[in-house]
């Protein structure tokens, strides 16, 4: 009897090593699950996630975002963020630097105090919903035109995950949508240019004596400004270096001007015909994540994974070995 239940225990730990890459995967899809809600109230829209708040003020496109993080040794902080969309300007690049001088103003249109309108709609990948859009439209009729000026922010929240299928990737993000249809140019060699403000708001319980900065990362496709708490980003404002128009790509430079908790980011493009397509994006890094996935973090590794199997392996073949004798009465040294 006594073998029977040695052998039943035995291949019950050999089950549990087989079955353990299955149990680990499986909380790593359900750690990295994290599904988008909307709720519309009286006067705002808010989508959600297990990572990441985002609260749309007024039904407009002024938003903030925010989270809170585990720590290690110290209690969970949290940040909130606010990103406005102020205005767009035509202007002539007088000195040719590629960036907006506020002297160079041509034409100004004011985003804050447009009316928009709104409709959310889903964001499908594979037949499934990951996510939540919110476009945003506002149509504006300078004086002495005939043809209005039409401009959507379309905001769109999803499931990094379920998109990419990368457990190495961003918990949720929001991506925008800039589009510009019929501007009415007042010079073929002027550019168009829009203000974006990036404020860090209500920061509690820094670990340490941790400051907050802004780091500009320049990359091949995109430049990106980071939160930075000491070495550590946090979240992100990324720009890409190309837009479109109907037919073309389109150049994009920019000018960051951080001024204490503030962010200005300059975003230029060059003349365009037709509708202009800009997709910049923000969020917070994989550190944001749960604290379920921070737990389950070193184990997912698949170093440590494969060492901790093959120790528990090890240990496993010793103590078997040692027991032989008094489980199937053969002797231990054999």
């Amino acid at each position: 009897m006594k073998r029977i239940y040695a052998v039943i225990g035995l291949l019950l730990m050999i089950g549990q090593l087989l079955f353990l890459p299955l149990s680990l995967s499986t909380a790593n899809a359900n750690a990295n699950e994290q599904p988008i809600r909307v709720e519309e109230k009286k006067n705002k829209i808010v989508l959600s996630s297990d990572v990441m708040t985002v609260e749309f003020e007024g039904m407009k496109p002024k938003l903030k975002f925010y989270f809170t993080q585990l720590a290690e040794d110290a209690e969970n902080y949290s940040l909130s963020f606010f990103v406005n969309f102020k205005k767009i300007v035509e202007f002539h690049d007088k000195n040719n630097d590629e960036v907006y001088q506020p002297n160079e103003k041509v034409i100004l249109f004011e985003i804050e105090s447009a009316k928009w309108s709104n409709e959310t709609l889903p964001v499908m990948s594979n037949g499934k919903c990951i996510g939540f859009a919110i476009n945003f439209t506002t149509i504006h009729l300078p004086k002495g035109q005939k043809v209005p000026i039409i401009v959507s922010l379309i905001a769109s929240m999803y499931n990094v995950t379920n998109l990419t299928g990368s457990g190495d990737c961003l918990g949720a993000e929001v991506k925008v949508n800039v589009t510009i249809s019929s501007w009415p140019w007042k010079g073929e060699e002027n550019k168009l240019a829009m203000e974006t403000r990036f404020q860090i708001h209500n920061v509690t319980n820094l670990p340490g004596n941790e400051t907050i900065e802004f780091k500009i990362i320049e990359e091949e496709e995109c430049r990106q400004a980071n939160v930075m708490i000491g070495e550590q980003p946090v979240a992100f404002l990324q720009f890409l270096r190309r837009a479109s128009d109907d037919s073309r790509p389109i150049n994009v430079t920019h000018s960051f001007t951080p001024k204490g908790n503030v962010l200005t980011v300059w975003t230029c493009y060059d003349h365009f015909q037709g509708t202009l397509v800009d997709d910049p994006s923000f969020g917070v890094f994989e550190e944001a994540l749960s604290s379920i996935r921070n737990l389950l973090y070193p184990l997912l590794n698949r170093y440590v994974f494969a060492g901790a199997v093959l120790a528990t392996i090890v240990v496993f073949a010793v103590a078997y070995k040692i027991r032989r004798k008094e489980i199937f009465g053969v002797p231990a040294n054999v």
